[in-house]
């Protein structure tokens, strides 16, 4: 990581989620001031949007230097529905549009960075290694949403402003996701891999997350599609062995596929079924970053002590 020539003003959206939480921490303990923006200003250190009328003004906030866009509605929060299948489109796409208008189109103070928010699961689901330079696959509701995601912030591009996305992986945290709803099913001893679990399971954790948003804020060399996985290569019944490990409890329950497609439908496939293997190309070949959690055995051990 490189220093910052100087603290920051750093816009963040999704500030209260299981990241930006932690990245709105790291950037002010690092002398950055940040700005959050959510449907309601409830601090001087706030700004709100609506993202149904498209109500969004800075003219009264101080000039912006970098953005961070984490806002978007959760994939696995609920069952697919085409209504909910919109809303997690447009509250990705729709935020950065407004974002663009204000920065871009009626901002006179430049922007030095756009880091955004972005999913590993993209690409074709067909067992294969897939670093940056692989095409997002078109055939997929994820793959059509990370598309028009990072498609929306054609503007900050089109203006020079550095542009970067962050194409995650399953995020690693107590605090929430994959790791907090797994360990107490795990820790029941009824928990197991879902399907055959030889699908593989992209992760990243939530420190290696906050660093490399840091990092791309920072680092000029950090722009375009970076895959933001960890470089072990796990499949879900590996992953689901490792944390049961950790919990020094048994993991021999496996969930069928056909169940998971009973409760979840669509989503069931792409989230927890689909074969993707999202590996960190530029990360490990051409940036030098160096992973706080390389392996999911030093990852949780770490997380779980927190």
């Amino acid at each position: 990581m490189i220093d910052s020539p100087s603290p920051q003003h750093i816009l963040v959206t999704g500030a209260t989620g299981m990241v930006g939480s932690r990245l709105v921490t790291s950037l002010k303990n690092a002398g950055h001031r940040v700005t959050t923006v959510s449907r309601s200003a409830s601090s001087p250190d706030s700004v709100a949007w609506n993202l149904t009328t498209g109500e969004f003004d800075l003219s009264a906030t101080d000039p912006i230097d970098a953005v961070v866009h984490l806002a978007g509605a959760g994939v696995a929060d609920s069952r697919w529905s085409e209504k909910r299948k919109q809303i997690i489109r447009k509250s990705r796409t729709e935020s950065a549009a407004l974002l663009a208008r204000e920065l871009v189109e009626r901002n006179a103070h430049p922007v030095t960075a756009f880091v955004s928010a972005s999913g590993a699961s993209c690409y074709p689901a067909d067992g294969e290694e897939k670093d940056e330079s692989a095409p997002i696959s078109r055939d997929t509701f994820l793959g059509d949403v990370v598309h028009d995601w990072e498609a929306a912030a054609d503007p900050f591009r089109a203006a020079g402003i550095r542009t970067t996305h962050l194409r995650m992986g399953a995020i690693l945290s107590p605090d929430g996701g994959a790791l907090a709803k797994l360990t107490p099913i795990i820790k029941t001893g009824l928990g197991g891999h879902v399907g055959n679990g030889r699908q593989h399971f992209p992760w990243i954790s939530i420190e290696d997350v906050v660093r490399l948003f840091t990092e791309s804020l920072d680092n000029p060399t950090y722009s375009g599609a970076i895959n933001a996985v960890a470089p072990q290569l796990l499949t879900n019944a590996e992953f689901t062995q490792a944390l049961a490990k950790q919990l020094h409890r048994p993991a021999f329950l496996p969930v069928p596929a056909f169940a998971m497609r009973l409760v979840f439908g669509q989503m069931a496939d792409e989230v927890f079924l689909n074969d993707l293997v999202p590996v960190p190309g530029r990360l490990t070949k051409e940036l030098g970053y160096q992973f706080a959690h390389p392996t999911i055995d030093k990852a949780l051990k770490e997380l779980m002590n927190q």
